[in-house]
């Protein structure tokens, strides 16, 4: 039998799956850190909750959980967890399906936490496809962390780590649950209440906006804030932004006025106060559009420290129930699409999502307002333009025909490319909106950095192609070797004659294009010299051998 090194065969082991001990199929790692075909550790889900796992190989129980995506550093720079973009968007069981996101922001403490774990209970009874519920009445509520009081908990942007997988009539979608903290903290600094709920809304198919009592001033300010930036977004990315804003009023002061008809006369209350000024011209639009929907609910009651459903006011419950079960009924008219229409897929989104951070990240765009977000986008696509089109212009170089094209040295090449990157940079400086000059000369110095390392490498490759296309048409525009050896005293020859940068040049060129170019015919002439030289010796020799008279 053959002797194994164990650390080997443990490695093996590792590398399958612990309960058919096969390669895993559709391969799940729950937080134990054991992986398992998903077929094969299903059935170890947990029947009192299902977000839990007792893990069949070290009996340890193990939950799906919330994990930190968006953050902000101390200096309010955001960044984007690029592990969990991986575990939640990139998994190749997930990567093609499209894909829903409920998002809620709002002022902190006004319960967004809570109402989002209650939409993870509902989602799961949804997945395994039992009766939705929102869970037994006397189980504490767990999930996104959350407290009743004063203080903020969650901090950024949240995501359950686990998606719930719906079939629909479509096929299957993948749903994701998020939550945020500081998308309308006073307290914080704009510019990170921009930032998150400029996130939001790009992310968001369907928008939870958390308002306690009553609309006021403040928020409306900040949503038509919100609203501006999302349609700039949108644009930027090709999404179509706030596929559905759900205004959610908290603590409606009558609890048996709280169905869809009294939340609609609400909003058109609203509507109607806001068309008697000028200050909102740019939000009632969008308020009275059909993507915009107003829900309410009254007061929970005083005992709802732990979030059962056994502690909370009947009125508020079945309200609650009302609210949560009819938005998980309904999740299939809430994929995420682009602004044609089309689904987004979960890899799509995560990409959008690194691409966006990275944008709001950039420390020449310091924006506190609408107007500098604004500017901070269009720029972006001004430097993406710039860069594509100096990217198709060279391409287009590379796509005509060989004998066009090499007759344009390499020196003339980088030339005529350098011409290419002074344009570019150009119409890339007059795009430009929103920057005092001390930025402006910086975007542009980084724009030339950029295009002039493209230019090099693309010259580089055109003077090597150009080298080995030269070689080749003297070889066969001479019939025998004896082109290259007109090319080689060409390079002997010409450097002496015309100097410089373009003597090497010269000398490849030498003996290629017959007659086309001075240089050109010169090593064409000496190759045609030298061969009727051989040529007239050769037949002697032969006439020789055979006795003749030449």
């Amino acid at each position: 039998m053959e002797n194994r090194d164990p650390a080997y065969q443990r490695l093996e082991e590792d590398l399958l799956c612990p309960l058919c001990l096969r390669r895993p199929i559709r391969a799940l790692t729950i937080p134990c850190g054991h992986t398992f075909c998903g077929t094969c550790i299903d059935p170890y889900r947990t029947s009192r909750n299902p977000q839990l796992y007792n893990c069949p190989k070290c009996r340890k129980e193990t939950r799906a959980r919330p994990i930190e995506l968006v953050y902000t550093d101390e200096s309010g720079k955001l960044w984007v967890d690029g592990s969990a973009v991986q575990t939640c968007f990139m998994d190749p069981e997930l990567s093609d399906l499209p894909v829903c996101l409920i998002f809620a922001i709002g002022e902190k403490r006004w319960g967004k936490s809570f109402l989002m774990n209650y939409i993870l209970r509902a989602l799961s009874c949804q997945e395994r496809g039992e009766p939705l519920s929102l869970g037994p009445d006397g189980e504490p509520l767990n999930g996104f962390e959350w407290k009743a009081g004063v203080d903020s908990v969650t901090k950024g942007i949240w995501i359950w780590n686990k998606p719930f997988v719906l079939e629909v009539m479509s096929g299957k979608m993948a749903v994701f649950v998020l939550d945020t903290e500081g998308s309308l903290d006073i307290q914080s600094s704009q510019e990170i209440c921009i930032k998150l709920s400029a996130l939001s809304m790009i992310l968001s198919s369907y928008l939870i906006f958390n308002v306690n009592s009553f609309l006021k001033t403040t928020e409306l300010d900040y949503l038509e804030m919100f609203l501006h930036v999302a349609k700039e977004t949108g644009e930027s990315f090709d999404l179509q932004c706030l596929q559905h804003l759900d205004i959610l009023i908290r603590d409606w002061y009558d609890s048996k006025k709280c169905s869809q008809n009294y939340g609609n006369a609400y909003i058109c209350h609203e509507i109607e106060k806001l068309s008697n000024s000028s200050a909102y011209a740019s939000l009632l639009p969008i308020l009275g559009g059909s993507s915009v929907t107003c829900s309410l609910l009254p007061h929970p009651g005083a005992n709802l420290s732990q979030g059962m459903l056994s502690d909370m006011d009947e009125n508020f419950r079945n309200h609650l129930q009302v609210y949560i079960l009819s938005l998980v009924k309904g999740l299939d008219r809430y994929v995420k699409t682009d602004r044609h229409g089309r689904n987004v897929t979960c890899n799509q989104l995560g990409t959008i999502l690194k691409k966006f951070v990275q944008i709001l990240r950039n420390k020449e765009y310091r924006f506190g307002s609408q107007m500098q977000m604004h500017y901070s986008f269009k720029n972006y696509i001004s430097l993406e333009t710039c860069k594509q089109q100096f990217h198709n212009n060279l391409q287009l170089m590379k796509q005509k025909r060989h004998l066009k094209i090499f007759r344009k040295r390499p020196s003339k090449m980088k030339s005529s490319s350098g011409d290419l990157v002074k344009e570019q940079l150009a119409d890339y400086e007059r795009s430009l909106e929103g920057c005092d000059e001390e930025q402006k000369k910086e975007l542009v110095k980084q724009m030339e950095a950029s295009l002039k390392s493209e230019q090099e490498t693309f010259c580089n490759e055109y003077a090597k192609q150009y080298r080995k296309y030269a070689i080749k048409v003297g070889a066969v525009a001479a019939g025998v070797p004896l082109a290259i050896t007109g090319a080689a005293l060409g390079a002997v020859f010409l450097p002496v004659a015309i100097g410089g940068a373009l003597a090497a040049e010269a000398a490849v060129a030498a003996g290629v294009f017959g007659g086309t170019l001075t240089l050109g015919g010169f090593g064409t002439g000496v190759g045609a010299f030298l061969g009727k030289i051989f040529t007239r010796k050769k037949k002697s020799e032969q006439a020789n051998q055979r006795g003749d008279t030449p």
